[in-house]
């Protein structure tokens, strides 16, 4: 995952745009992670997008979908 966000970082500095914050994108797909861990009834979870401000900025869901088991 860390490759996958220095190459997305890498991008953003040669496009001229500042990069994002990778701690807090780490993060927050840990809390994801960890929320269907102790929800077994999720049975399908999309976020789109998940805006990852630049450093000391945060992160902001804009769109969720969740699905729940019967």
């Amino acid at each position: 995952m860390d490759i996958l966000l220095r190459l997305t970082n890498s991008w953003f500095y040669s496009s001229g745009k500042r990069p994002s914050d990778h701690e807090v994108m780490i993060d927050e797909l840990l809390r994801i992670s960890q929320l269907v861990t102790d929800f077994p009834e999720i049975v399908e979870l999309d976020i789109n997008p998940l805006m990852v401000f630049e450093e000391g900025h945060g992160a902001m869901a804009i769109d969720m979908r969740l699905v729940l088991a019967p």
